[in-house]
C-alpha cells in the first residue's frame, strides 16, 4: 500500500473546504485510510504485532 497515494486520491476527491474542521477531516482520513488497506490487501486488515513490553500483561 503506497500511502502517499492514498492520501492523494483522498484529497483529490474531498478537497480541503469540504471540511469543517481539522478533527473532521482528520477522521474522514483515517475511515479512507482504513479502506484503502482493506482494498490493497484483498479486504483484510494488516496484522500487527504487539510488542512484547507493552506492560498490559500483568
Amino acid at each position: 500500500m503506497n500511502i502517499a497515494k492514498c492520501i492523494n486520491k483522498f484529497y483529490e476527491r474531498y478537497p480541503l473546504a469540504e471540511f469543517k474542521s481539522d478533527t473532521e477531516r482528520a477522521e474522514a482520513l483515517g475511515y479512507f485510510m482504513a479502506g484503502c488497506e482493506l482494498i490493497s490487501n484483498n479486504y483484510e486488515f494488516l496484522e500487527y504485532e504487539a510488542e512484547a513490553d507493552e506492560g498490559d500483561d500483568e
